[in-house]
């Protein structure tokens, strides 16, 4: 009999909220169809997965973490790509200012003291917009492809007024790409989250300014000793000049409307042979445990196996590091 693990521990102390890893199944296996002959793309949501199969409630808002992937082709013809959010301070700030604003509004209707938040309710966000529309899905399966029974699992959205204040429009949120629709003509079916972080970051500071004695002062003096004044003061201008700017865009943030707006690739391999149809691939971070898997086929109906693996860790049996 194998020997059962002690307890999860916390400050020295004993954390009953923590569930030990050999009480978590945290090995998600997938038959992704692939359609066409290009390629094709589907995703996943690991936190919707893991409720499912674990028949509890794992959080979106965080990082998940995979040991590692194997990937199963035995047609010999797949190469595959897994992409996902950007981990970057923008892309949390985006979605901690989208979660801010999601729950701002539902705290409006339980002002009174009521009750209205399910017990299961929790701030969850699209990849991108074809995340949403895409109907390609990934869904667990066993050994033998019967799926799991599944039950809700609803996205976040939020309302404004019309500009006429009459009705008022709904929408739901995607982290990166363009909105969907004008939010302004109330025309607006999902808004990407980091885009609005675009719209409200201020510009930094191109040029500094410098002291009106720069050219004066003791050390500018110092290093003139022998040196001419024509040189002293080319060295100047280059030295006001260089590095004004940061190496980024000021204006653009990554993973919003044009700058790198689709989802940033983690890990990719290529299986061209059924004589060696499986690949083992490292682990990566997963931000908000979203991702795209792009697959790439000459077969139309291709069928490709994944098995990914989760790190062990205390949330819930898995490695997890929250954004709230």
């Amino acid at each position: 009999m194998a020997r059962r693990q002690g307890p999860i521990m916390k400050d020295g102390k004993f954390n009953s909220k923590m569930t030990k890893a050999e009480d978590t199944h945290r090995f998600l296996r997938f038959v992704i169809n692939h359609t066409g002959t290009g390629e094709d793309n589907h995703y996943l949501d690991i936190s919707q997965i893991l409720s499912q199969i674990n028949r509890r409630m794992y959080r979106q808002g965080g990082t998940y973490h995979i040991a590692n992937i194997s990937v199963h082709d035995s047609a010999g013809d797949a190469y595959v790509k897994f992409a996902g959010l950007p981990s970057t301070w923008t892309s949390k700030a985006a979605w901690s200012r989208g979660f801010d604003l999601w729950k701002a509004q539902r705290s409006m209707v339980q002002a009174d003291g009521s009750q209205l938040t399910g017990k299961w309710s929790d701030f969850k966000v699209y990849l991108n917009d074809d995340h949403r529309t895409d109907t390609d899905k990934l869904a667990f399966k066993d050994i033998d492809d019967g799926g799991i029974a599944t039950g809700e699992w609803d996205y976040a959205d939020l309302i404004l007024q019309d500009d006429d204040n009459v009705g008022t429009d709904a929408f739901y949120l995607h982290m990166m790409g363009a909105n969907n629709g004008n939010l302004s003509a109330g025309t607006c079916v999902s808004a990407g989250l980091l885009s609005a972080l675009e719209d409200s970051l201020a510009k930094v500071q191109e040029d500094p300014t410098p002291s009106a004695n720069v050219s004066t002062g003791l050390f500018s003096l110092a290093v003139r000793q022998g040196q001419s004044t024509e040189l002293i003061q080319d060295m100047i201008d280059i030295v006001e000049d260089d590095n004004n700017n940061p190496p980024y865009s000021q204006t653009l943030v990554p993973g919003a409307r044009t700058n790198c707006a689709d989802p940033w690739m983690f890990r990719d391999v290529a299986i061209k042979t059924s004589q060696a149809p499986q690949r083992l691939i490292p682990g990566f971070p997963v931000p908000l445990g979203l991702l795209m898997i792009e697959t790439k086929s000459a077969t139309d109906g291709n069928l490709i196996g994944l098995c990914i693996e989760l790190v062990p860790g205390p949330y819930k049996g898995v490695a997890f590091d929250s954004w709230a």
